[in-house]
């Protein structure tokens, strides 16, 4: 009787929070189908070389094993089966049928005179009878199908066809043949997509924007932690674009224990990497201009010297993502400034570095881990204003930092993948950006006049 009655309780306030709340009730499979479809969408808009690819999972992950010992047992059964006496040809036909539906798959609809042909040569009833009495020939039927691919393939795949083949044994044979076909059909997925790719480029804005609202109304039509993220920077007096560019400057300092904005949920990994990328550029740059002041003035016009120096930085810094790692491998960035210098020094018959320059070489660089650092304060902030005023003028010309002349190359680079990120980013969700700043503008300015 009482777990029944904490049945109906149960029931009933279930009941009365589905009738409260707006959120609707969508199953896990509508989200994800409809996240695949935005998620397809942003790529294609946001990289001009975006292409389909074979999906391989992680190695040594679980997923990897599995599949590899339960493709490894069904081509050991079929090898089993095959080698019977006489051959039993049941997973023969099974894989001859598979291919069959495979090849029609990469036709393309105007083909429909091969079609036919491959639908009388490879008929199933067919096929059954001659196994039935002992007459299907298997590696005959296997080079036809090799014929018809060569047919259909890209030129990538002539050098693989041709090698299957010269094939001999009638498992490796059908296992090339299936992994050929599935990239097969990634190649005329491929092909559409660049056949198609003016057309979507210019409609795929406002399917992408309609799609990411259809999205956030799975969700609740709440966007908290976006919100949270431009409140921070919504001050009386300060227009939403500001707003914008320094609130996507600081995602380039994310704390990675907190979660993206939703509006972002596409972009994650871009962001990150582009993180990664923008403490590497600043850090190396600090590092190569606080190694300048140690250079002793008759080495201080040398070009080459510094460009040296900050070669072999980027190389022992390639792959440090914070200070944790950094403070690890700084030692070994001091010792190396202090040989380029030394050599130079030498190869010019002047004396090495005093104990004296040496110390303070070894003071200057490990004081680069300190965030309250000075010289990686003024490069931070150089860096930062450098990627607002892109944003502020995208394809205009922007003067270049002074100090981080010999980090050119790499400043651009970085600047043009953030841009490209955020002006897409703004331009596809700047509705839904808009009402929470409009929402939190008018809050901020009552509490300033208060």
């Amino acid at each position: 009787m009482e777990a029944s009655k904490t049945n109906e309780g149960n029931s009933s306030l279930q009941n009365s929070l589905e009738q409260q709340s707006d959120v609707p009730i969508v199953s896990e499979e509508e989200r994800y189908a409809l996240l695949q479809k935005l998620n397809l969408a942003h790529e294609i808009g946001l990289d001009q070389s975006f292409s389909l690819k074979k999906e391989e999972p992680p190695d040594n992950s679980l997923e990897k094993v599995v599949t590899e010992v339960v493709h490894s047992a069904f081509w050991d059964l079929f090898k089993q089966q095959i080698s019977e006496d006489p051959p039993n040809l049941t997973m023969a036909l099974s894989l001859l049928n598979e291919i069959k539906e495979g090849l029609y798959d990469i036709m393309m609809p105007h083909q429909t005179k091969l079609k036919s042909e491959v639908d009388e040569i490879l008929d199933l009833e067919l096929l059954k009878q001659q196994a039935l009495h002992g007459a299907l020939d298997v590696m005959y039927f296997a080079q036809y199908i090799l014929s018809v691919m060569k047919r259909l393939c890209a030129p990538i795949r002539d050098e693989k066809i041709e090698e299957l083949s010269k094939e001999t044994e009638l498992v490796s044979l059908f296992r090339g043949i299936l992994d050929t076909l599935k990239l097969m059909k990634l190649d005329m997925v491929n092909f559409t997509l660049f056949s198609i790719r003016p057309e979507l480029v210019s409609n795929h804005m406002e399917y992408e924007r309609q799609k990411f609202t259809d999205y956030i109304k799975l969700s609740g039509d709440a966007l908290p932690v976006t919100e949270t993220w431009l409140k921070k920077h919504i001050r009386p007096g300060v227009n939403i674009k500001d707003v914008l560019y320094n609130a996507f400057l600081d995602l380039l300092t994310w704390d990675s224990n907190e979660p993206y904005p939703e509006t972002l949920i596409l972009d994650e990994k871009r962001l990150i990497k582009l993180k990664e990328e923008y403490y590497l550029m600043k850090m190396t740059a600090t590092i190569v201009l606080l190694s300048f002041n140690s250079i002793p003035p008759q080495l201080q016009s040398d070009v080459s010297l510094k460009g040296e120096i900050k070669q072999h930085i980027c190389l022992l810094l390639e792959g440090v993502k914070n200070d944790q790692q950094l403070s690890q491998g700084i030692q070994n960035v001091i010792e190396q400034i202090k040989k380029d210098i030394n050599d130079k020094l030498a190869s010019r018959e002047m004396n090495h570095l005093s104990d004296e320059q040496v110390t303070s070489l070894n003071q200057q660089i490990q004081q680069v881990t300190d965030p309250q650092n000075r010289v990686r304060g003024l490069v931070n902030l150089r860096v930062l204003d450098f990627l607002k005023l892109t944003l502020m003028h995208p394809g205009g010309k922007t003067n270049f930092p002074p100090a981080l002349v010999l980090f050119k190359k790499e400043l651009e680079s970085l600047s043009n993948s953030f841009m490209n990120i955020v002006l897409y980013n703004i331009n596809i969700c700047f509705e839904h950006y808009k009402k929470i700043f409009t929402k939190n503008e008018s809050s901020s300015s009552s509490i300033s006049n208060t």
